[in-house]
C-alpha cells in the first residue's frame, strides 16, 4: 500500500488537480508521505493559510498543539481556517490525504457553519456520520497515491450531488484570492450582489471571519509563500509585491498572524507554509 510504515523519502509531497466537476469547490488534493523517523524534521509550524481541509490521517499519530497542549486528532478531521500557526509533532511515518477546498468549500460542499470552526479542527464524523469509516479504509488499503486520489474524488463527486449550489458572492471570494487579498470589501461585496452588511453576515458563514481579515489573511499568506520561494529577497520588496502599504503594515500583519517579527524568520526557520512545496 502508498502510504505503509515501510521506509520511503524523507518528505513526498504528491498534488492532484481536481476533476472539472469539482473544481469549483476544491483547489487540490495533496497526499503527504513523511518519514520522520529517519528525518531531523520532528516538529513543524505552519503558517495560516487561506483555504480549508477534510484530513485523513491514514499512517501515524501527529500531535496538534492545542489549548496549551500537544493532543492526538481523530483520524479524518475538518480544519477551518486558523489565524495562528499551527505546531505539529510529528512521531514515526506520517500519510495524510488532505483535501484542500476552497474558502466556501466545507460550508458548500458539508453544510460546516464556519463561524465555530476558527482555529478548530472538528471530527469529520460529526458531520459526515460512521460512513466515513468506510471511505477510510478504502484510502488506507489503496495500492498508490494515484488510487487514492481517486477514490476521494469519487466520494467527492458523489457527495456533490447534495451540496449547495454556489453563490455570486461565492465566485466573488475566489477573485478576491486571485487579486491576492488587495480587492477593495466594497468591490466584492457588489460583485456578490449584497449590500456590506449582508455581505459580512455571509462571509461569517462561509469563512468563519469578517471579509476584512480574509483579505489581510490572503495577503498574508501569499507573502510567506513568495518568501519561501525567494528568500533572497528584502522583505520590504516582498512586501510591495504582495500589495502591503508600506514594511510596517506588513510587519503588524506578520505579527498578528504569527507572533513573530519578520527579521527572525530566515531560511532555515521552523515556520513553513502548506503545502510546504520547498521540502
Amino acid at each position: 500500500m502508498s502510504c505503509s510504515s515501510e521506509k520511503h523519502a524523507v518528505m513526498g509531497l504528491k498534488f492532484y488537480e481536481p476533476d472539472s466537476l469539482l473544481k469549483d469547490y476544491v483547489k487540490k488534493i495533496i497526499i503527504t508521505e513523511l518519514d520522520s523517523a529517519s528525518s531531523d524534521l520532528k516538529e513543524m509550524n505552519l503558517v495560516p493559510d487561506c483555504y480549508q481541509y477534510l484530513c485523513f490521517i491514514l499512517v501515524g499519530k501527529p500531535e496538534f498543539f492545542e489549548q496549551g497542549e500537544y493532543v492526538r486528532r481523530p483520524d479524518a478531521v475538518f480544519t477551518g481556517l486558523h489565524t495562528m500557526p499551527t505546531s505539529i509533532l510529528m512521531d514515526g511515518n506520517c500519510c495524510i490525504v488532505n483535501v484542500q477546498f476552497k474558502p466556501f468549500g466545507l460550508y458548500s460542499f458539508f453544510n460546516v457553519p464556519q463561524e465555530e470552526m476558527i482555529n478548530r479542527c472538528v471530527d469529520a464524523k460529526t458531520f459526515i456520520g460512521s460512513s466515513i469509516n468506510l471511505l477510510m479504509e478504502r484510502l488506507a488499503e489503496a495500492a498508490s497515491a494515484e488510487s487514492q486520489n481517486q477514490i476521494i474524488q469519487g466520494y467527492l463527486k458523489e457527495r456533490l450531488k447534495a451540496s449547495r449550489f454556489l453563490l455570486p458572492v461565492d465566485h466573488a471570494l475566489n477573485l478576491m484570492i486571485e487579486q491576492g487579498g488587495n480587492q477593495t470589501i466594497e468591490d466584492t461585496a457588489a460583485l456578490s450582489c449584497l449590500s456590506l452588511k449582508q455581505f459580512e453576515r455571509v462571509c461569517k458563514l462561509r469563512l468563519g471571519i469578517s471579509p476584512k481579515s480574509f483579505g489581510k489573511l490572503v495577503r498574508f499568506s501569499n507573502l510567506y509563500k513568495l518568501r519561501e520561494k525567494h528568500p533572497e529577497l528584502p522583505w520590504s520588496q516582498l512586501a510591495n509585491h504582495c500589495g502591503y502599504f508600506d514594511q510596517m503594515h506588513m510587519i503588524r500583519d506578520f505579527k498578528q498572524f504569527t507572533g513573530g517579527n519578520p527579521k527572525f524568520i530566515t531560511r532555515d526557520d521552523v515556520f513553513r507554509s502548506f503545502p510546504f512545496e520547498k521540502y
